[in-house]
This record gives structure tokens, sequence and C-alpha cells, in this order.
């Protein structure tokens, strides 16, 4: 998972797409609770669990993202 965040960098990166890359599996075998949860764990593991987040940012609606911070755009940067 950190590896692919991690190359794909500065791009949002959907929970499905997550899904079928990383655990290379069909959309319909997953939720994103799954990924949420995941993503939940990556961050306990990278110390990455204070209020502003340092490398994976949650975008509502979109996805996820490694980054520095987001660019500003109409998508709200959401804290999971």
């Amino acid at each position: 998972l950190l590896l692919y965040l991690a190359c794909h960098r500065d791009r949002p990166i959907s929970w499905q797409e997550l899904v079928r890359q990383v655990w290379q599996c069909d959309v319909s075998c997953a939720t994103p609770e799954m990924v949420r949860n995941a993503v939940r764990r990556l961050r306990v593991k990278l110390d990455d669990t204070g209020a502003e987040p340092r490398y994976i940012w949650t975008l509502r609606g979109v996805g996820y993202q490694v980054a520095e911070q987001p660019e500003k755009t109409d998508m709200k940067v959401i804290r999971f």
C-alpha cells in the first residue's frame, strides 16, 4: 500500500484503484472501510496520526494522496 501510494505521489488514488492494484482483486470483494482501515494502520506505523497529516491525505469523495499538502481545490481534505 505504501509503495503504491509513494509511486503515485501527488496524484489522488481512489479506494477502487487501491483494491485493484494493491490487493489485486475485484472491487466487488472489497469495501471502502477495508481500505480506510489499512490506511489508518499505515498512518499509525508512520506516526502520521496527528491533527494534520504529514504523509497520507484523505481527499473526501476522491481517495488518498501522498503529498506535502494537496493543492487547493474544491475537494475537502479530511482525516480518518
